[in-house]
């Protein structure tokens, strides 16, 4: 079940993961209007999900788990590609029993810089995206990304261009709504903030 929106972009300073606060159950009666689509994985590293939020719970810890248990190892943070096939890895060791999530993963890499894939249910990722979304609203979503994303875009213009495509699943798309989640990762670490809709 893939319910709401979720959004990830790359610019030059980093990535952007956004998603519509709604939660319902199939799509029809809304058990929440406050739950949280975006985990802070580390201080380089997010994830942003559609799905069930029973599921994103166990994905979140073994997801941070991992991330500290290679910090510590390596004395250095897990490289976001690196994230992603742990991600992945763990997807496909449920997929008799998948977590019913589609999950995008974005963070900055001190060497390479902002990263962003998508991850599917039971583990596949994708080549590396610039911009993805995931949800019953992702089809509205992506044609805002697809006609404005630029590859230099700064992080205000990216900023913007994600909010913007979110208001647009939430206009089109029953199971979307109740405002913006928004998380900046860049050198400077995470951030998060919630952005009501006028």
């Amino acid at each position: 079940m893939s319910l709401g929106v979720t959004v990830g972009l790359i610019s030059k300073d980093g990535v952007i993961l956004a998603s519509d606060r709604k939660g319902t159950y199939g799509g029809r009666i809304t058990i929440s209007k406050t739950m949280r689509k975006i985990y802070k994985i580390d201080e380089h590293i997010a994830l942003a999900t559609t799905g069930l939020s029973g599921d994103l719970k166990p994905i979140v810890s073994l997801m941070r788990a991992h991330t500290s248990l290679y910090n510590y190892r390596s004395d250095s943070p897990i490289p976001v590609r690196s994230a992603a096939r742990v991600l992945g890895n763990i997807l496909h060791g449920s997929r008799l029993y998948p977590y019913l999530a589609i999950l995008i993963i974005g963070g900055i890499d001190k060497e390479e810089g902002p990263k962003l894939f998508s991850i599917d249910a039971v583990g596949g990722i994708s080549e590396e995206e610039h911009f993805v979304a995931h949800g019953s609203g992702a089809s509205f979503s992506l044609g805002v990304l697809e006609s404005s994303y630029r590859e230099e875009m700064d992080l205000k213009e990216a900023r913007d261009l994600c909010i913007k495509a979110v208001k647009s699943a939430i206009e089109r798309d029953v199971a979307s709504g109740n405002g913006i989640e928004l998380a900046e990762i860049t050198t400077s670490g995470f951030r998060r903030e919630e952005v009501d809709l006028e």
